[in-house]
């Protein structure tokens, strides 16, 4: 039996995510004046990048391929085996970097930065159909 539970796990708490985010309204204005929403919105997009790598490693786990040695491996993975294609890669890509800038340099971060980050973020949720797709395609 494949990881299909922790897949469907990894789904649901990103499309939970992403309901948090839109319910605190976190990209829809960003300012380092509003402590609160500038944080809030830091975490809830480290949150749904997270959680889009984790459901990356769930995919490669469950078919048996190769594991990744990266974040940014493991969606070249997923382009090598026909589950997203490389315009899906690409923002998935940046969204890795973002998250590891945001992760490891955030005391740098800016409101650009965080709007950068809000505008690719939707690229998550294409993965999203894409890995449901590919799963009910092999089932």
């Amino acid at each position: 039996m494949r990881r299909i539970g922790r897949i469907s796990a990894a789904i649901d708490d990103i499309e939970r995510f992403f309901g948090d985010m839109r319910r605190m309204g976190v990209c829809e204005e960003i300012s380092q004046a509003d402590l609160k929403g500038f944080y809030a919105a830091s975490m809830a997009l480290l949150a749904i990048i997270n959680r889009a790598i984790d459901l990356a490693n769930e995919v490669i786990l469950s078919y048996g391929w190769e594991e990744p040695f990266s974040y940014a491996e493991a969606f070249r993975t997923l382009e090598k085996q026909k589950v997203i294609d490389n315009g899906l890669t690409g923002k998935l890509l940046a969204l890795v970097r973002l998250r590891n800038f945001l992760s490891h340099e955030y005391h740098r971060a800016t409101e650009e930065d965080l709007r950068q980050a809000c505008e690719l973020v939707g690229s998550v949720q294409e993965f999203i159909a894409a890995v449901k797709d590919w799963v009910k395609k092999k089932r």
